[in-house]
């Protein structure tokens, strides 16, 4: 039999998150599942849904307290008959529970990462003990994270999963490619050092640079290029340019900007690099480990659950230039030490990390919901 979902976001990307809830509306099985997809604005995620082949609602939200918005989701569900809805990120979460709760349907809720909650987020507690009421499922992206917030928040641990986010195997797979080398006239026999994530404090791309001028001055030949967005936190990207010039990285490191060929600038990387402070998954870090890349991740989360240390990659002290310097340094310095790493991690990620498996168990956590309400 098949059921109808209406899965609801407040962002419109790119994001890690913006990628997982993309993934599910279009590769969640057809002849089970009816998605309708709806989004806030004409952004990445409007756009990348259409490029699937995938028509998404206009839902737009306007500020706190938009009660007009729960309308808007409880309009849209009774008229596609919504089994369940699933909403990502807090606010979605929120006016997704109101409406659900007047639908009488169930909600699935899934959070991504700590920013998922900001410091300066107003009734944060509030809110998600909301979310968190007993004919909802709440879904967690890693251990770390659900562990997280029932700390910080005191929340019911009943009715909660965990299911780490999953990547397409086929897409992102080990080879070799030029095209980022050409654009940014880099050698193709120089060390090529990438991260991918949009310029955000979490990201801590300061300690990065920090990193890279502690390699420059032990004498290690290298290049950084890092991905992504530049504009998403206003001022940071010029501190963080700042701090390149003082720092004299300006012919080691390149900000690249936001780039739609992951996969393609992947594989012109020979080591990756996540400098975060906190990452409830890290969706990058596993596709670097997909493409067959040696990774240096940070102990800040969610990588302690992908990256085995020193088998798949290598885990170092977050907010430690010191620290991420070693360790880039360790896998610069032999190729064999590389290949060992990014064969390993090519396996690990085939075994744990796949996508089809991440939406099978989302298909339970559904199935188990809608069984669930309706005994209640």
């Amino acid at each position: 039999m098949r059921r109808n979902i209406l899965h609801l976001i407040d962002t419109g990307g790119p994001g890690g998150a913006e990628t997982i809830y993309r993934e599910l509306v279009t590769r969640l099985p057809e002849d089970r599942w009816t998605s309708v997809a709806a989004v806030p604005v004409r952004d990445w995620l409007y756009e990348s849904l259409l490029e699937r082949g995938h028509q998404p609602v206009l839902l737009p939200t306007q500020g706190a307290f938009d009660y007009r918005y729960v309308m808007r989701i409880y309009r849209l569900a009774r008229s596609m008959r919504a089994n369940v809805i699933h909403a990502h990120l807090l606010a979605a979460s929120v006016y997704g529970t109101a409406a659900a709760m007047l639908l009488r349907i169930p909600l699935v809720s899934t959070f991504h990462g700590l920013v998922d909650v900001g410091s300066s987020e107003k009734y944060a507690t509030a809110k998600l003990r909301i979310v968190n009421r007993r004919s909802n499922r709440i879904v967690f992206v890693s251990e770390a994270l659900r562990r997280d917030f029932v700390s910080r928040h005191a929340l019911d641990m009943r009715n909660m999963s965990v299911i780490h986010n999953g990547i397409d195997t086929a897409h992102f797979r080990p080879g070799t490619d030029t095209s980022l080398r050409r654009q940014l006239g880099i050698a193709e026999d120089e060390l090529l050092i990438g991260a991918v994530g949009n310029v955000r404090i979490s990201k801590a791309y300061d300690v990065l640079l920090r990193a890279a001028a502690l390699l420059v001055q032990r004498g290690v030949p290298f290049r950084v290029v890092i991905i992504g967005q530049t504009s998403g936190q206003p001022g940071l990207f010029e501190e963080l340019s700042r701090l390149c010039v003082d720092l004299g990285l300006e012919s080691h490191v390149t900000f690249a900007g936001l780039r739609n060929d992951i996969a393609d600038v992947m594989r012109n990387f020979d080591v990756y690099v996540l400098s975060s402070r906190a990452e409830g998954f890290s969706l990058t870090t596993v596709e670097a480990m997909a493409t067959g890349l040696a990774v240096v991740a940070t102990r800040s989360g969610g990588p302690e659950e992908i990256v085995e240390d020193g088998v798949t990659g290598l885990l170092v002290t977050s907010d430690s230039p010191e620290a991420l310097a070693d360790g880039l340094q360790s896998v610069a310095q032999t190729q064999q030490t590389r290949r060992d790493l990014g064969g390993a991690a090519r396996q690990s990620v085939e075994n744990r990390f796949s996508v089809s498996a991440m939406v099978a168990q989302y298909e339970i956590v559904y199935d188990e919901s809608i069984r669930a309400h309706g005994r209640a």
